[in-house]
């Protein structure tokens, strides 16, 4: 997050400067205003929803919650792909942390997805079946949010 801060806070400054200040000398140019700024803010606004999905799937564990923060972090995973075609450093570590929490999150999902069917089914599954679908559900929820507290807790720590 400490790099990613960094970025949306001079991106924003950026642009505020140019619209409150035009008139100001500028020795450097900032490329492809207001693209820049304006994937800076996208990427803030990612980082917000992705920390927002932490916090509810932390305070209320229930399937719903954790399928917005899987859905909010892919977001937040598929822009840093697509801003950062080779990352190095606390970025592609960052990076790889969401893939794994992605990953994680998608297992509890298809997971939760095949409870469902079971239970719709005509014929009850197995209650063995069901207790280890279960017991691999929760164990990949507590994984999960151990990752996510890793990425989305505090400020300027974390993701980027």
């Amino acid at each position: 997050i400490g790099t990613l801060f960094a970025f949306v806070v001079v991106s924003a400054g950026v642009l505020m400067l140019r619209y409150k200040r035009p008139e100001l000398e500028r020795p450097f140019k900032t490329p492809f205003v207001p693209v820049v700024p304006a994937l800076g803010k996208a990427l803030r606004r990612s980082l917000r929803r992705a920390r927002r999905g932490y916090r509810a799937a932390r305070a209320s564990p229930g399937k719903r919650r954790f399928h917005d923060l899987r859905k909010r972090s892919k977001a937040l995973l598929l822009e840093l792909e697509a801003l950062s075609p080779r990352p190095r450093g606390a970025r592609a570590a960052a990076i790889a942390e969401l893939r794994r929490l992605s990953q994680a999150l998608g297992r509890e999902h298809d997971l939760s997805v095949l409870r469902e069917r079971l239970d719709r089914g005509a014929g009850k599954a197995p209650a063995a079946v069901l207790r280890l679908a279960r017991r691999r559900r929760r164990k990949l929820r507590r994984r999960a949010l151990v990752l996510a507290k890793g990425l989305f807790s505090g400020r300027g720590r974390g993701v980027v």
